[in-house]
């Protein structure tokens, strides 16, 4: 388990699946900054977790684009290829 303090990027949203179970969707940046050796220049690091919540769908209504939210989850990564054939990746985070 993970702990995980960020700002939500969007408002999350609420998803149906065939099977109708409900799961709320929604992602978050860390923020993260380091001074670099010799420099001094400081470094602002950005990364997107995106997350999702099974256990009640009502949470989505409190979280709002914004807000500062704090997470226990499970950490994942999922990787692929885009349409331009380039490799990416995606955290993911199942609170």
């Amino acid at each position: 388990m993970q702990q995980l303090i960020g700002r939500l990027t969007q408002n999350a949203k609420v998803c149906e699946l065939k099977d109708g179970r409900k799961v709320t969707n929604f992602s978050i940046a860390l923020n993260d900054s380091y001074k670099q050796k010799g420099s001094g220049e400081v470094k602002k690091i950005v990364t997107y977790v995106d997350c999702a919540y099974w256990i009640n769908e009502k949470v989505a209504a409190y979280l709002i684009k914004g807000s500062i939210v704090e997470v226990n989850g499970r950490i994942g990564v999922r990787a692929y290829l885009n349409l331009q054939n380039e490799a990416k990746g995606v955290l993911t985070c199942l609170v």
